[in-house]
């Protein structure tokens, strides 16, 4: 499918791909990394086309996965952030008509060096950009899988209904999006005083809010949370280097404390622990 939206853009498709040993991964992750490639590789080609090209190969130690394009390149200008959340061209936050988050790099990152990986991007304005991932090679795959340790699945948990509180909207809307996409309902507001009225009259599973904002921070809001439902469940998310802020955050009964740039899997592994800490609490009464 991926070939013929690529082919529908006028983009030419070159493949130099080597056979390489077995290794152990995560085959969904490491596709949805290189589905990524393939997409910003797409959109950096929009409208003229050009030529795409994927190249597989290994070493006695690393398979290496590269995908190259011939678009407009990454501007200097966020080149040493790409791979912070929220860092794009795309969409709104970008200033373009082209759908973007700014996590798709983030996520492909985390997901990279979680398997031991490292990640390359050699990129020139103009003349294109190529993305490469290393990955380890594991000698005998069989053997390790067998003394791997189990993984326990984690838990499921339903669709909640979230509150977003943070004066940066991009993030907001950004952040909103991913989780809409999985299946949570959210609602998102820039303002703390409105979002404690809106928890007031409708009620939220679990509430992520900025701690730095203008009139009422996160701590303060917290409190007032807490104050109108001691059961609440909130989640702080910070983007300065704040001292004792975890503490003072735990002290007033915040659940987390995510320091930015974040990936999307903490926010959902925190969100996954907020809910089921709720519920344990309700099912100890």
């Amino acid at each position: 499918l991926m070939e013929i939206e690529l082919r529908k853009h006028n983009i030419k498709i070159e493949r130099q791909i080597n056979p390489v040993p077995s290794t152990i991964c995560d085959s969904g992750q490491i596709s949805q990394v290189f589905l990524n490639f393939l997409t910003n590789a797409r959109d950096a080609m929009k409208p003229n086309g050009g030529t795409l090209t994927v190249y597989l190969d290994s070493d006695d130690k690393r398979i290496t996965l590269a995908v190259s394009d011939t678009g407009c390149g990454i501007p200097d200008s966020i080149r040493d952030k790409i791979f912070e959340p929220f860092v794009t061209t795309k969409g709104a936050l970008g200033g373009s008509a082209t759908p973007g988050t700014g996590l798709g790099l983030s996520v492909s990152y985390g997901i990279v060096k979680s398997h031991g990986g490292t990640f390359e991007v050699d990129s020139e304005p103009g003349k294109g950009t190529t993305m490469t991932i290393h990955l380890p090679i594991t000698e005998n795959a069989q053997q390790a899988a067998a003394l791997a340790p189990a993984e326990q699945e984690p838990e499921e948990i339903p669709n909640l209904n979230l509150l977003i509180v943070d004066d940066d909207v991009s993030i907001s809307k950004s952040l909103q999006a991913l989780l809409e996409r999985i299946g949570h309902k959210v609602t998102i507001y820039a303002d703390a005083l409105a979002a404690l009225d809106a928890y007031k009259a409708r009620g939220f599973d679990v509430v992520l809010t900025d701690m730095a904002m203008p009139g009422m921070n996160g701590i303060e809001l917290l409190r007032e949370l807490r104050a109108y439902d001691p059961d609440v469940r909130v989640l702080l998310f910070t983007g300065q280097a704040l001292p004792n802020l975890v503490e003072e955050a735990g002290r007033a009964g915040a659940l987390s404390v995510l320091h930015k740039p974040f990936e999307l899997n903490e926010v959902l592994k925190a969100i996954r622990n907020a809910y089921l800490h709720r519920r344990a609490a309700v099912v100890g009464s």
